[in-house]
């Protein structure tokens, strides 16, 4: 019988007193290893002796020995204890962001938000933090969130989709229209949603911010959008309309400045805006290093407050 598996309030601080007895062999000895005055020790190895019915120490002779019960507890109880020690100071190391693991979701269209300079100045503060960074639309990031399958998500927020989460926006910029250079509406001072219908457009798959954002604008304008082309990579989008194949909305920031071929131009709806938002769950307690890197979030993009 495992001496261990009984059903006793024995404390963490009693084994340790018991194994420091073990290893002394004195009573005086053993409270100054364990940093406690003798009469404590004595007191609280007594005390563990009471609860558990059985003799740990064998007080009939002339030197402190353990009794065979009292050597196979200590025994387990040295095993434990350097459990609980790995334990703890693993969770010290996680709060002085020594370890850790950070999942992080990341939208295909971040905009503003420099996604690879902010985890690459966590990885110089904490580099013993693992991050895994997965990309993904918005929308499948925001159900990934409050699964619990990510820690954080950088995601584009287009209407009431990231409701139930609790979100700081990190930069708010307009929608472009982006037009093969020389196309009559390169000329404009800015391009209204249905001058682009019926042209082709190639846009983001199904789910993609940006797109929704077209597609509902369009629903309510009752107006045809020709989505002739799809694709996930903002820079195959400008080759298309720079080979004069479409036209296409974009964030302004993921316009490239100078590129050839193509024109960008204000698109002429005020509400349409390319919000990125940090998503988490709400009343969720974020891990040390999820929570570090939140506040670099933060810090690097101070919330913003959207006025309508």
């Amino acid at each position: 019988m495992r001496v261990l598996q009984c059903r006793f309030g024995m404390e963490l601080r009693q084994l340790r007193y018991l194994v420091a007895l073990a290893a002394e062999k004195n009573f005086t000895r053993a409270a100054g290893r364990a940093h406690v005055a003798q009469p404590a020790l004595s007191r609280q190895i007594r005390r563990l002796e009471d609860e558990l019915g059985v003799a740990l120490v064998d007080r009939t002779s002339r030197r402190t020995a353990l009794t065979p019960v009292g050597a196979e507890l200590a025994a387990n109880a040295q095993a434990i204890l350097a459990d609980v020690d790995a334990a703890t100071d693993h969770a010290r190391s996680a709060v002085r962001l020594q370890t850790g693991r950070i999942v992080l979701g990341v939208t295909l269209a971040p905009g503003a938000v420099d996604v690879p300079d902010l985890l690459r100045a966590y990885h110089a503060l904490h580099p013993g933090v693992e991050l895994a960074v997965e990309e993904d639309l918005s929308s499948r990031l925001v159900e990934r969130v409050r699964k619990d399958e990510v820690d954080l998500a950088v995601v584009a927020a287009t209407d009431e989709s990231t409701r139930g989460l609790s979100t700081d926006i990190l930069a708010v910029e307009p929608l472009m229209a982006v037009v093969p250079a020389g196309d009559p509406l390169a000329g404009e001072p800015d391009i209204r949603l249905e001058q682009l219908a019926g042209r082709p457009l190639v846009v983001g798959p199904a789910g993609a911010s940006v797109r929704r954002m077209i597609e509902r604008q369009a629903t309510d304008a009752h107006l045809a959008m020709r989505f002739a082309f799809e694709t996930n990579v903002n820079a195959r989008m400008v080759e298309l309309v720079a080979d004069g194949l479409a036209s296409t909305v974009l964030p302004s920031s993921d316009v490239p400045a100078g590129e050839a071929g193509v024109c960008a131009v204000p698109l002429a709806h005020p509400d349409l805006v390319h919000q990125v938002l940090l998503a988490r769950r709400t009343r969720r307690r974020l891990s040390p290093s999820a929570a570090s890197l939140a506040r670099l979030f933060l810090e690097r993009y101070p919330p913003l407050k959207v006025t309508s």
